[in-house]
């Protein structure tokens, strides 16, 4: 039996407001040193690299879903902070995680997308 891949259909809108709102994040998990050596910890990825592997989609859906993996310690408090609701979080988050195709107004393109990788190093 073959496995089926769902190809979901976003607009390049929805796609670049994933990434701010998973770099918005990584922000805001940044400027607190607790969150920041949490995610270090749990991740694994060195502190001198976050800036470079902040370029990857892969590394930011890392961050959505390490800021979706504690709701009292990180999601509730995020989306206070943000003013993003945590269905905006698990949106942006299925959006980074899964194969796509970018709808242009015209033919749709596919986006090549590797699927994530748990680690981070």
């Amino acid at each position: 039996m073959s496995e089926r891949v769902v190809v979901r259909v976003v607009s390049a809108g929805q796609v670049d407001a994933a990434e701010r709102l998973a770099i918005t994040a990584l922000g805001w998990i940044s400027s607190d040193i607790n969150r920041i050596g949490g995610f270090i910890d749990r991740t694994g990825i060195r502190a001198d690299k976050i800036r470079q592997a902040a370029a990857s989609r892969d590394f930011l859906l890392g961050v959505l879903e390490h800021v979706m993996s504690d709701e009292e310690w990180l999601l509730m408090p995020f989306c206070a902070v943000s003013k993003a609701s945590p269905r905006d979080v698990c949106e942006a988050r299925d959006i980074l995680a899964s194969p796509y195709r970018i709808k242009h107004g015209g033919p749709e393109n596919l986006i090549p997308k590797i699927l994530p990788r748990r680690g981070f190093s």
